[in-house]
């Protein structure tokens, strides 16, 4: 008899950032364990804060920690298209209407 039951196939998708400073940066996350693209980020963001934790990088950890980013494809995009790769871009302040 054949298991349909998918809730523990994992789903991974690799995210990438797109930054100046911290663009090339790839971490794979299982889709099936976060409900929103805050959860995305921010699963990626502690990845990448563990691996400048661990190489002493403070001046990088600092600015990461002091920049926000975010996802542009729509969470049901990101669920349903196959091997895509999740981008994680840099906030702008123009991205707020901010100048």
């Amino acid at each position: 008899m054949e298991n349909n039951n998918n809730a523990t196939v994992p789903c991974p998708k690799i995210c990438e950032f797109s930054s100046d400073t911290f663009g090339g940066f790839q971490h794979p996350i299982d889709l099936k364990t976060v409900e929103s693209k805050g959860e995305i980020v921010c699963m990626a963001v502690s990845a990448l804060d563990l691996v400048l934790s661990q190489n002493k990088l403070t001046y990088l950890l600092l600015k990461l920690r002091n920049t926000q980013f975010h996802i542009h494809t729509s969470f049901m995009s990101l669920l349903t298209s196959p091997d895509e790769k999740i981008w994680i871009c840099e906030c702008n302040p123009r991205d707020f209407g901010e100048a």
